[in-house]
């Protein structure tokens, strides 16, 4: 979240509402300043995966924050990622995946 990380959203569309707004529209592309997007997290995060996927043999716990499982299952799941807020968890929640 680069320079909004830990500022409420309130806080942030009341003090950059045009900022705010270009988020809302390009959820996936828009880089907050200092941060990056959730297309950024996904490249950066997916070939973790990846070799998770190809090298282990055992359940594998991996702990994670919701920018990651979301952008993570909106893959996995084909959904768009501009809808990734819609992907509702809770503090602490598991989501298992598994090999088909």
């Amino acid at each position: 979240m680069g320079t909004w990380d830990g500022v409420s959203f309130d806080h942030i569309r009341n003090t950059l509402p045009d900022l705010f707004d270009q988020r809302g529209k390009q959820m996936e592309t828009f880089r907050p300043p200092g941060g990056e997007s959730f297309n950024d997290l996904y490249n950066r995060v997916f070939p973790f995966f990846e070799t998770l996927d190809k090298t282990l043999d055992a359940p594998t716990l991996v702990v994670t924050h919701a920018g990651v499982i979301r952008v993570m299952l909106c893959r996995y799941l084909g959904m768009d990622p501009g809808k990734l807020h819609e992907i509702k968890m809770e503090y602490g929640q598991l989501f298992v995946l598994e090999k088909i």
